[in-house]
């Protein structure tokens, strides 16, 4: 049964949409994450609110794979 899982999917998404949305909301990106050193080809606030929601998309496939009953596979997969 995978509806654990879509449903954790579904989740994900609708936070990863949630983070978009607010960040186009942002004026000042560089002080949104004081934590983020930005990619020198990151140059406009475009740039950065891009680099940004990639980063967040990678956190949050990382959380489904750690709460995916399919953990193993992922890690497997990754190491080949």
């Amino acid at each position: 049964n995978r509806e654990p899982q879509l449903e954790l999917l579904k989740n994900f998404q609708k936070e990863l949409t949630n983070y978009k949305e607010n960040l186009e909301k942002v004026e000042d990106v560089d002080s949104y994450k004081k934590d983020v050193s930005f990619p020198k080809i990151c140059k406009t606030n475009d740039d950065k609110r891009k680099h940004l929601a990639e980063l967040f998309e990678k956190e949050l496939r990382d959380k489904f794979r750690e709460h995916s009953p399919t953990k193993t596979i992922y890690t497997r997969t990754n190491q080949i």
